[in-house]
């Protein structure tokens, strides 16, 4: 089984079937951080630094990247992040966090 994630870059994924029920692949990453949203114990609140690879799998053109990741904006806005709040990151500078929450500076 592939990261839900692994697919983002793909032209040709757009939705599948699950249980009978359709499912676009952005709606399926919103219902995941929807579900870890309500699950937490303390309030996340609206802002992420989202990490993401340097070259999401099945890329081949940096246009392939440049859906991924607004695809994964897409995703992140239906999960209850605001858009503009949001900072994805390439490598390993993404997923770095200083402090009190806020991103580290690379």
């Amino acid at each position: 089984m592939q990261s839900i994630k692994s697919h983002l870059a793909s032209a040709t994924f757009s939705r599948t079937t699950i249980f009978g029920r359709r499912w676009q692949l952005e709606d399926m990453i919103a219902a995941y951080l929807r579900q870890i949203r309500a699950a937490s114990a303390i309030d996340l609140g609206s802002h992420a630094v989202v990490g993401r690879p340097v070259r999401y799998w099945g890329a081949e053109e940096a246009a392939d990247d440049e859906r991924a990741v607004a695809r994964m904006r897409e995703a992140l806005g239906k999960g209850r992040l605001r858009r503009r709040d949001v900072r994805v990151r390439a490598g390993r500078g993404g997923s770095a966090v200083r402090g009190r929450g806020s991103p580290a500076r690379s």
